[in-house]
């Protein structure tokens, strides 16, 4: 590509990347300034490590106290094997529960963030849960036994690496099929009756005496945050893309890390990722719903950049650091691991993906090339939410006269600065009255602009068409 002019001299380059999925950008903070978003990221990788570093200590006092227990039943007659197990099972609970709150608190903190999309959200997400996650699990079991002569001997190394591996990579694999949250929300779903749904349409059926339009709305504001509550708890889970993704990036660098010293944990890896693979294809296909923002690749493609920055280096240092100690000759053991951190180095950082990508791709054949689709064809093919026009909060109010859904070559399309402002009201209004169905009764867009909630979609609580006359044109008698 050309480089951009400046005046009469071209000087930066222009970069072009590919545009995010309608649905997946974060409209309302695109407005935040670039120095809010690096600090307020600075924020939260603080905490966030300051996290690590305490369930590092947790789990490092846990795994002390077991030491300290294995010491004293040696010196024990008749001490028997089962109970230093027994204490290997219990640090590798300890870790998978640090590794949830790790994952929890790293939710929460990546949705404090600024993102311009959903996927660089989530990705900061994953991000967060996986280093978190590593260091949790392989760091306490390095730290603990920092001398090769404690790898081997029981209580070390290897006997605690069992359990923490199989608990660590195949426990979470398995925990989405009982789905907590839904479990959880069985009292609330058990407190709704048909006596509260027709509380609820006889609150509604009020509606046409009112003359104040203020208690109108709020009525209205009022079942409709009613129905939403209700509805929280009927609906299912939705796959938390993040901490799956962030599973899987754990199961990898512990299989590659600890491969030198326990050679069948890369098998134990390998298992986890098939296991997850289908698991994760059956929740999402009979058990979770829909997500409210599809997002794209991305998420995919970071994860993958990651393990090609990490795994061939991870690899490298490890075979060193386990295997030296067992050779003789430690020289040439420094003059391999040379040449591995080259190779890594080179894998990872010099050639892009795209160019591995090509070499393998290549062993099976040519590979044929998509063709290009013009977008005035294309978008017969996308719904509504799927075009940009039609998913920013204030275009999608327009109307169809001055922003059409279908686009036609030839014609203008510019949206002048006059009917987009006398539709912000209108937008403002939606997004405030969407929010505030569930978050409260405003709403503040992360540019600065706070928009007061008031009107929701209207109409009676379950029951038939008849419970509930029509208050007004335009209102739907019922939700059952």
């Amino acid at each position: 590509l050309p480089k951009f002019e400046l005046g009469e001299q071209a000087v930066c380059k222009i970069k072009v990347i590919r545009a995010p999925n309608p649905g997946d950008i974060n409209w309302e903070e695109l407005a935040v300034p670039k120095r809010e978003r690096m600090v307020m990221m600075v924020k939260t990788n603080l905490v966030m490590l300051l996290l690590i570093m305490v369930t590092f200590a947790i789990t490092w006092g846990i795994a002390k106290a077991q030491e300290e227990i294995n010491d004293e039943a040696d010196h024990t007659a008749g001490s028997s094997r089962f109970g230093f197990q027994a204490l290997s099972v219990v640090l590798g609970l300890v870790v998978s529960l640090m590794n949830i709150i790790l994952t929890i608190v790293a939710r929460h903190l990546g949705k404090l963030e600024y993102h311009m999309t959903h996927t660089t959200e989530e990705f900061s997400q994953a991000l967060k849960m996986s280093i978190g996650m590593i260091v949790n699990t392989c760091g306490v079991l390095l730290f603990q036994n920092a001398r090769p002569d404690e790898w081997y001997m029981r209580g070390g190394l290897v006997e605690n690496l069992a359990p923490v591996v199989l608990l660590g990579t195949i426990g979470p694999v398995i925990l989405p099929i009982f789905q907590l949250g839904y479990m959880l929300n069985y009292r609330g779903r058990r407190r709704l009756t048909d006596k509260h749904i027709e509380e609820l349409n006889v609150s509604l059926g009020t509606l046409r005496d009112m003359k104040d339009p203020d208690e109108r709305d709020k009525v209205k504001l009022k079942v409709t945050r009613q129905v939403a509550a209700w509805k929280r708890f009927f609906e299912p889970e939705v796959m938390d893309q993040p901490r799956r993704f962030a599973i899987a990036i754990q199961a990898t660098c512990i299989s590659i890390f600890f491969m030198p010293v326990m050679p069948w944990v890369p098998l134990v890896g390998v298992v986890a990722l098939t296991f997850q693979y289908w698991m994760d294809k059956y929740m999402l296909l009979r058990k979770f719903r829909r997500p409210a923002m599809l997002t794209n690749s991305s998420l995919v493609m970071f994860s993958v950049r990651f393990l090609k920055l990490v795994a061939p280096t991870s690899l490298a240092l490890s075979t060193y650091l386990f295997l030296t100690p067992s050779f003789k000759d430690k020289g040439g053991n420094i003059a391999m691991l040379n040449i591995s951190i080259i190779t890594a180095l080179v894998f990872s950082f010099v050639l892009p993906l795209s160019v591995w990508a090509r070499c393998l791709l290549g062993c099976f054949g040519e590979v044929e090339k998509e063709r290009d689709t013009d977008y005035y064809q294309a978008q017969y093919m996308w719904s509504k939410e799927m075009k940009y026009h039609k998913d920013q909060f204030i275009y999608k109010k327009l109307p169809e006269s001055v922003n059409p859904e279908y686009l036609k070559p030839g014609e203008k399309h510019t949206l002048e600065a006059k009917a987009a402002a006398d539709s912000y009201g209108a937008a403002a209004q939606q997004a405030g009255a969407d929010a505030s169905a569930q978050h409260g009764p405003s709403t503040a867009l992360r540019g600065g602009q706070v928009i007061e909630g008031s009107k929701e979609e209207e109409g009676g609580v379950g029951g038939d068409a008849d419970v509930t006359p029509d208050v007004e044109a335009g209102l739907t008698p019922g939700y059952g």
